[in-house]
């Protein structure tokens, strides 16, 4: 009787796990794929190692310092790269953030809005797009883009915001620049963004 009862347990429980899987692969086939124009593949650089992910530059960008923090929440890791400064002090950047939670983050709805609220104070008249979601190398992704201005130097700005989370990391992909020049540099930063992977 005791046997009976185990393998009906243990037939409950495969079951559920069964439809667990299931209900994730389909959420995972659901996603698109992103990853760079092929086009766009020249005007990269070799991959770099960031910790224990990895991306490939915009080719001729200048490696800025990294920056380390360590706040209350977490560890916050930086990455950016600028192209040069042009006469009217506009410039092209590309900037990766992860930071280390000491708690596993929310729902990647969740980091969209709160990087959303943070980017409506950093840039005055921030309008975003609708959200996107994929998968990069793997990992679900989420964008915005967005336009805004540049209060210090009277500029206005369009870039994308890149978010994922991966277990106890937060990850930020973020690209700007000046309207006008950024037809033909966001395409290119955005095509670095989908080179990130795991390493």
């Amino acid at each position: 009787m005791r046997a009976r009862a185990f393998i009906v347990i243990m037939f409950a429980v495969l079951v559920l796990l069964a439809a667990r899987f299931s209900t994730e692969s389909l959420a995972a086939s659901g996603l698109p794929s992103w990853r760079p124009p092929a086009k766009m593949l020249n005007q990269l650089e070799t991959e770099m190692w960031m910790g224990e992910y990895a991306m490939r530059p915009p080719a001729g960008s200048i490696l800025q310092k990294l920056r380390v923090s360590p706040p209350r929440s977490g560890f916050t890791r930086m990455w950016a790269w600028t192209g040069p400064r042009r006469e009217d002090g506009s410039i092209a950047g590309l900037v990766v953030k992860v930071v280390s939670l000491k708690t596993e983050p929310a729902s990647l709805d969740r980091a969209v809005r709160d990087e959303l609220a943070a980017l409506k104070m950093r840039k005055k008249g921030r309008s975003p797009t609708p959200t996107e979601y994929g998968r990069i190398n793997g990992l679900a992704f989420a964008v915005t883009r967005w336009t805004g201005t540049n209060d210090l130097r009277g500029l206005d700005i369009a870039g994308f915001t890149y978010v994922a989370v991966d277990g106890n990391s937060l990850i930020t992909i973020s690209s700007e620049d000046a309207v006008g020049y950024d037809v033909q540099t966001l395409p290119i930063t955005e095509a670095s963004a989908r080179t990130f992977r795991r390493r």
